[in-house]
């Protein structure tokens, strides 16, 4: 992992996507507080590093691969965020196996 890379992807994605940290470790699976110590630039541990840098990428996919980078439509409000989020990650990763499979 480049140095800060983790950290970057994370940036990016709040910046560009509007997301928030809550919906960053909804989508890796972790807690806020992890995610947080990754945002300010703490590595994860060596054993997750490769599968948390491949959610973080796949993410920044989808955060690029939407106008204006909204990633969370406006309309959807803050009590159903988590529900959105796990619901997106589900279908990307779905659309992404289908695919690795042709």
């Amino acid at each position: 992992m480049q140095e800060d890379e983790l950290k970057n992807l994370i940036a990016h994605c709040k910046n560009r996507g509007g997301l928030n940290l809550s919906d960053i470790a909804r989508w890796l699976e972790t807690h806020i507080p992890t995610v947080k110590e990754w945002a300010n630039g703490r590595e994860p541990r060596r054993f997750r590093r490769a599968d948390v840098l491949a959610k973080m990428k796949k993410l920044k996919e989808v955060v690029d691969s939407k106008p204006n980078g909204e990633t969370i439509p406006t309309n959807v409000k803050m009590y159903n965020r988590s529900r959105y989020i796990t619901e997106l990650k589900h279908a990307t990763f779905r659309i992404s196996r289908a695919s690795a499979a042709k």
